[in-house]
């Protein structure tokens, strides 16, 4: 029992920061569970900083505030990063809300909010992306459709 607890810790962390998580993270535990090719920090504005890291074939980018705390995730790729790794402690919230959302033939676009994570996704095959933020977390004043 106590080796199963030790590995689900273990195996939490990952490439990414998490939403709600401190940027730090992303050096801390790159390249120890995905492939990471390629990573660019721009800072886009005195409110944010944006890492862009390119993994398994996807784009990710996670939007910090100005102390360094992931507010909002972007992907967009051939498949869909790991939600698991990149919501953190939100992805369970996520993931019951998903299983209740009624699938309708057609439509490959899904939305999901949470009391406290928003999650829009979609595309098609080989063109899947996906846009989540914490609405408390996002600074004051910053327009998220800027940012994508």
């Amino acid at each position: 029992m106590k080796l199963i607890l030790l590995l689900c810790v273990f195996f939490s962390s990952s490439a990414y920061a998490t939403l709600g998580e401190h940027v730090s993270q992303i050096t801390e535990n790159e390249g120890r569970f995905l492939k990471v090719s390629n990573k660019r920090i721009t800072q886009a504005s005195s409110a944010y900083t944006v890492h862009e890291l390119t993994v398994d074939g996807a784009t990710v980018k996670e939007y910090a505030d100005a102390n360094g705390v992931v507010f909002a995730v972007s992907w967009n790729g051939m498949k869909t990063p790991d939600l698991s790794v990149i919501f953190g402690s939100y992805y369970t919230e996520y993931k019951v809300e998903r299983e209740n959302i009624v699938r309708v033939k057609g439509v490959r676009s899904v939305s999901v909010r949470t009391g406290s994570l928003v999650v829009n996704s979609g595309g098609h095959m080989r063109n899947l992306n996906g846009f989540a933020h914490i609405p408390s977390l996002v600074p004051a004043g910053l327009d998220l459709a800027t940012l994508n």
